[in-house]
């Protein structure tokens, strides 16, 4: 399955599949560093605006919930314009963001988003953790040399 297959059957995809393709897109975001990486505070911007609907949820009719969806993308969208790294995210999102249409669809999406940004934390975190071997076996490398 690939991911083209999220952006078109979203309500179709099963729990298994989604969890797999949040790892394959928090791993991607994970990978860029720099000044321009991705950090969770990012990620979880959308993640509160979620988890705001997700409060509503029961006390909003499905054409409030399709309207606060829609606030999404221009969020997405001003995001993206700040960090490029997010563009990737933004063009997987935005047709998910299209096909929710029902309650149902909102915690689907609500939980393949916070997958997103768990496994973000973790490979992140991962990465970090590589990276800090990789600057202490450097620094033991030019002791030695200076020795």
């Amino acid at each position: 399955m690939t991911i083209e297959k999220i952006k078109t059957d979203f309500a179709e995809i099963d729990a298994k599949d989604l969890v797999e393709y949040a790892s394959k897109i928090a791993r991607d975001l994970a990978k860029n560093v720099g000044d321009n990486s991705v950090g969770t505070s990012q990620l979880r911007k959308f993640l509160d605006y979620i988890n705001r609907i997700k409060t509503e949820l029961y006390q909003i009719d499905d054409s409030s919930l399709r309207e606060k969806m829609l606030f999404l993308k221009p969020k997405l969208a001003y995001a993206v314009s700040r960090n490029y790294n997010l563009k990737n995210l933004y063009e997987i999102l935005v047709p998910i963001i299209d096909q929710v249409k029902t309650r149902e669809s909102f915690k689907k999406l609500a939980r393949f988003y916070e997958s997103i940004v768990a496994y973000h934390k973790f490979y992140t975190e991962e990465a970090n953790q590589e990276r800090q071997k990789r600057r202490n076996s450097n620094k033991k490398f030019s002791s030695k040399r200076g020795s």
